[in-house]
């Protein structure tokens, strides 16, 4: 039985990224362009690790 806690972080991230980097980043978000949107990439970011090195 596989138990998938990742999707609902993932899910709200993309959801209220804004939000996020506004309550923990609050410098960096005033410096970031929202208006042009945004794109996660895990897939790539995972492309770059080691298989050794990932995280299960």
């Amino acid at each position: 039985m596989s138990t998938d806690y990742d999707s609902p972080w993932k899910d709200f991230l993309q959801q209220h990224l804004h939000w996020v980097f506004d309550l923990l980043f609050p410098k960096a978000s005033v410096q970031i362009d929202w208006g042009r949107g945004f794109e996660f990439l895990e897939q790539e970011l995972r492309q770059i690790l080691p298989e050794n090195e990932r995280i299960k």
